[in-house]
């Protein structure tokens, strides 16, 4: 039990919290966003960690009858046109801003030169609402009639709980978006899906985490699409340096504690996150099996 004065403390630390998010919202939030409309009950929202090639192969067919979520660099694999996905979701600033690293470079053009061209169902594609001045972006908004291009807000709301609610029913922002399944989840919940499923999403970084002599910061971050053998590898800010550790440690922090403001809120409107995806690390969410779901849907 909390202390007097440690009530007092965390009284103060929300408020300004709450205040700091106000400032921000006033100043980097778009007000008035909409999002496609939905009359689906439910949807799957796809990561990109090694066992969703697995889930592919043995229910790409189910799964295409689904209002699926896709992220990042998904349409850069064969997964993409199979499965046709309803939404898709980029959230990195790599993806759009100038000064970033040449691999960013390339292969963000790789994803929207695929996106264009090979789309051929409609597709919602979400963007923080800044990506739509990038001088990058800009030619691919209209090229594909089938691409509906949203934006979104993924300003840090942080504060009491109401406070933060309100904030995220009103779409003015979300919990810090350190990784992209954060805003996918804020989002379906948003459009009022009742049931989100996530696949692929192990998030199983922290075991692999190494300092090497030169006190560079490594770890491993599997796809499912990766190609090659995957060596442990720096992770970047904003595309533009190396992280130090208490940086990496930090942006995981904050996308785990992400989850269960995620879990708190989908509670306040009465929907459910399920974790579908074996040895993930999210503690947030009620795990079940893949195959027990669709296998209960079948008997219904």
């Amino acid at each position: 039990m909390q202390s007097y004065a440690e009530q007092i403390q965390f009284f103060f630390n929300q408020l300004f919290a709450s205040i700091g998010t106000i400032l921000k919202v006033i100043i980097r939030s778009k007000f008035f966003i909409k999002y496609p409309k939905n009359e689906e009950a439910e949807c799957y929202i796809l990561g990109n960690g090694p066992s969703m090639k697995a889930n592919a192969a043995q229910f790409h067919q189910i799964l295409k009858s689904k209002k699926l979520w896709v992220v990042n660099y998904f349409g850069n694999s064969d997964l993409f046109e199979l499965l046709q996905p309803s939404f898709y979701l980029i959230v990195g600033p790599e993806f759009w801003r100038e000064g970033v690293r040449q691999r960013n470079i390339d292969l963000r053009k790789l994803l929207f030169d695929n996106l264009v061209e090979k789309t051929k169902w409609p597709m919602a594609v979400f963007l923080p609402a800044e990506a739509f001045k990038s001088k990058f972006l800009k030619p691919y908004l209209k090229q594909n009639a089938n691409l509906q291009f949203v934006p979104f807000n993924g300003t840090p709301v942080e504060g009491f709980n109401t406070f933060e609610h309100t904030f995220f029913r009103w779409r003015l922002g979300m919990p810090r978006p350190h990784n992209v399944v954060i805003p996918a989840i804020h989002i379906a919940l948003n459009m009022h899906f009742k049931k989100i499923y996530l696949l692929g999403v192990e998030h199983s970084w922290l075991p692999t985490i190494s300092v090497n002599e030169n006190n560079e910061v490594l770890l491993r971050n599997k796809h499912f699409y990766d190609t090659k053998e995957l060596k442990n590898h720096r992770m970047y800010y904003l595309g533009i340096r190396p992280r130090m550790l208490h940086e990496v440690l930090h942006k995981f922090m904050l996308t785990f504690k992400g989850y269960f403001i995620l879990k708190n809120y989908a509670d306040s409107l009465g929907a459910t996150i399920v974790n579908t995806t074996e040895d993930s690390f999210i503690d947030a969410f009620p795990r079940q099996k893949l195959e027990s779901i669709f296998l209960e849907k079948s008997e219904n």
